[in-house]
């Protein structure tokens, strides 16, 4: 399990959910293998034998649950991501185990935050038999939560406060894999208590699952309106580097295969008392159209600088098809189907469904015009006789579940498979239809719905699901009618509004306890902004069955390297720590994706200037010319004074008082070996490390990735990614990077 199922860094490669359900089906093999050894004279069938062999020191085990804890958010619950859900946590039970298997301060602080302090509130039975005597007894330091940043789950915490529980900002480029979703680079943001970028997390095997799991219900950027792809996706950290007031990660994947650029730069900025906001820079070049994308965590909000009205387009083709699925053994029988327009007038177009009635073709056989879905189990369809009229009908029959449980299939009114539809039903996005139809037969349910294809229909990935009714089939015909209105664009919204984007604006969410959460956009001359409301619901028990969430799409158009440029704060009411955003223009030789950005704060102005390829540039800016050749430069001001600066990856950052510099930006160097002891994990390098990389990031390339690594300490040219048992463990790696990181403070 952990040395297979766990990522090599210990991250889980599903989700934090199904990691915690790993661990619950070997818990007991941590608390049995503490110092056993084989019965003298023992040899296993390998000539091997165990003398004094810890399982939780002998194999990663530790580091799965280092993983699991360090992946946690203030709250101590786990981020909604992947197939995980917003109540996923490690909990008082697991919390005991750990403390005995690996009885550290930071193990025991987690187990008094989750049993209290007097650690009453632990598992009775586990402390009864495996806790210490006396242990609530031991003074620990407060519980705290590290920035890191993982090699192989390729997923980097930045956070806030003493103790780093504050908030969280969450970059996602892990590779694909299972329980994984459609969300390369997405950003989930919680803070003071709040999902204010949210995740939708996990419907589990909800009918409706895939709604979470597409790109468009993540943070991110679209192109093309296509889901991302699963398989060869990658993904790589390029930056991560840590300082008191700056902040920064960036990573990359081949989330499209057809995107030269698909990379994302966040930066944190922590003005104290003052407050802290995330920059987000999104660079992505490839397609025809690129959307970024993000929802609220709200229905309320305001707009300011935008005028957003009622989005009016030439109609647009699109085929889709009703869908009629059965998540349980049974069967139906459906007759006298029509799916007809219902047009301005209020008058109905012609019926755009087969009559199952006049079927030509065997008994038996599959009817034409409709199709068969069989996602998981067992399933069939095809002509039956009599129907509703003596005639013929349609029988769908769910047969029997997968060998997973599940029961997953749908009849279709359209000739599709329910993957593909270019020969389902012609529809007209923003048009509305009134389906009727005649049921009868012993399903305990059937959802009713919509699946259509905006852009590609011969792609699986380009599906969009659209809910109807469900209904409980009666041994008689009943008739059921339902309408369903296709997007008016090629996005899965509703009530879509529609501005230019040219001017700065931004978007204001008040949400309980007088608090509010703000998104803040330069503007830009070739954007379009739509608000529109998509979907929301969290919980595969439908206790919020048809929630939906307000939804911000900016898009562009052309074949250039677009970098969508956003700014998010949340704080109390009235006390943001952001009041606007602008772009601040850059030389005309500045390398392609060069991002200057000006931040204007309550009490003055802040100035970040993000390069993919730096090279020197002077930016003017309110604070005086900004000289830097950084992958990042970021520089906080007073007023109009310096009085706090970063750099990442350069050697010169000059504004006004603030002066930082460094003989390399980036040094690098060959890998010449790879080692490993009880407890210490090491890369020894061909050059040493400058002075101060403690507690920064240290970048290695293997055949397949760059990957990220935590430096814990420092021997000549011997860099520890492990040490103390704490940290993960070094792999096989060809060449290293450091970007140098530098900080200034204001005397």
């Amino acid at each position: 399990a952990v040395e297979d199922w766990f990522l090599p860094d210990g991250g889980s490669s599903e989700s934090p959910a199904y990691a915690l359900m790993t661990m619950g089906g070997i818990d007991g093999f941590g608390l049995m293998f503490r110092g056993y050894s084989d019965p003298a004279g023992y040899a296993g069938p390998d000539a091997k034998r165990f003398d004094d062999f810890d399982a939780c020191r002998d194999t990663r085990y530790g580091d799965c649950w280092q993983s699991l804890i360090w992946t946690l958010q203030g709250n101590l619950r786990h981020p909604p991501s992947a197939d995980s859900y917003r109540t996923t946590s490690i909990g008082a039970s697991f919390a005991e185990l750990i403390a005995v298997g690996y009885p550290s301060d930071e193990h025991l602080a987690l187990l008094k935050e989750l049993a209290g302090p007097d650690l009453a509130g632990g598992s009775a039975e586990q402390a009864l038999l495996y806790r210490e005597p006396g242990l609530e007894a031991r003074e620990v330091p407060p519980f705290a939560l590290p920035d890191v940043v993982f090699p192989f789950l390729a997923q980097g915490y930045l956070r806030t406060g003493a103790t780093g529980r504050d908030s969280l900002a969450l970059l996602n480029a892990s590779d694909w894999g299972g329980h994984h979703h459609l969300d390369s680079l997405d950003f989930y943001y919680w803070k003071d208590g709040r999902e204010l970028l949210s995740d939708l997390g996990y419907l589990w095997d909800h009918p409706d699952s895939y709604q979470t799991r597409r790109t468009f219900s993540h943070n991110l950027v679209l192109i093309d309106g296509a889901d991302q792809r699963g398989a060869e996706r990658g993904g790589s950290f390029h930056l991560f580097s840590v300082t008191p007031r700056v902040k920064v990660m960036e990573a990359s994947s081949r989330a499209y295969a057809d995107a030269e650029v698909f990379r994302r730069t966040c930066v944190q900025i922590d003005h104290g008392e003052g407050g802290s906001y995330l920059l987000d820079i999104f660079r992505v070049k490839g397609g025809r159209e690129r959307q970024y994308v993000f929802h609220g965590p709200a229905t309320d909000f305001q707009v300011e600088g935008l005028s957003p009205e009622a989005a009016t387009a030439a109609e647009k083709q699109v085929p889709f098809a009703v869908r009629l699925h059965c998540g349980a053994v049974g069967e139906v029988y459906v007759d006298d189907a029509e799916v007809r327009r219902v047009m301005a007038d209020g008058s109905e177009g012609p019926n755009l469904a087969e009559n199952s009635s006049l079927a030509t073709g065997d008994v038996g056989k599959p009817p034409p015009g409709w199709g068969l879905y069989s996602g998981d189990g067992k399933a069939d369809s095809g002509v039956f006789e009599p129907g509703r009229d003596d005639l013929r009908c349609v029988r769908f029959r769910a047969l029997a579940p997968h060998e997973n449980g599940r029961m997953n299939a749908a009849l279709l009114i359209g000739a599709s498979d329910g993957y593909t539809g270019r020969e389902a039903l012609p529809g007209v996005l923003g048009a509305t239809y009134r389906v009727r139809f005649w049921l009868r037969g012993n399903a305990p349910k059937v959802t009713v719905g919509a699946v259509l294809w905006p852009n590609d229909p011969s792609s699986a990935a380009d599906r969009a699901h659209l809910n109807m009714l469900e209904v409980t089939p009666a041994g008689e015909w009943t008739q059921y009618q339902a309408e369903v209105t296709l997007p008016s664009n090629a996005l899965p919204l509703t009530n879509i509004r529609q501005a230019s984007g040219k001017q700065p604006w931004h978007i204001t969410w008040p949400l309980a306890e007088d608090y509010q959460f703000a998104a803040f956009v330069p503007g830009n001359n070739d954007e379009t902004v739509l608000i529109g409301d998509g979907w929301g619901q969290r919980d595969h028990r439908n206790t919020d069955r048809g929630a939906t969430l307000p939804y911000v799409v900016r898009s562009r158009q052309g074949g250039g390297l677009d970098a969508f440029v956003s700014v998010f704060a949340g704080a109390p009411t009235g006390k943001l720590p952001v009041t606007g955003v602008r772009l601040l223009d850059v030389p005309a030789n500045a390398p392609e994706g060069t991002v200057a950005v000006e931040v204007t704060t309550p009490t003055g102005v802040d100035v970040i200037v993000s390069m993919l390829t730096p090279q020197p540039l002077t930016v003017q800016t309110p604070l005086g010319p900004l000289t830097t050749d950084g992958a990042l430069g970021a520089v906080l001001g007073s007023g109009t004074t310096p009085q706090s600066a970063c750099l990442v990856g350069g050697t010169r950052l000059e504004v006004g008082e603030a002066r930082l510099s460094s003989n390399k930006a980036s040094p690098q160097g060959t890998v010449q070996s790879v080692g490993s002891a009880p407890g210490e994990s090491w890369f020894v390098l061909d050059a040493p490390l400058p002075e101060g990389c403690v507690g920064q990031t240290l970048f290695v390339e293997d055949a397949q990735e760059r990957r990220a690594y935590p430096i814990r300490a420092i021997s000549g040219t011997k860099v520890y990614t492990k040490q103390g048992n704490v940290g993960v463990e070094a792999r096989e790696a060809e060449r290293w990077e450091f970007p140098m990181t530098l900080a200034w403070e204001a005397p």
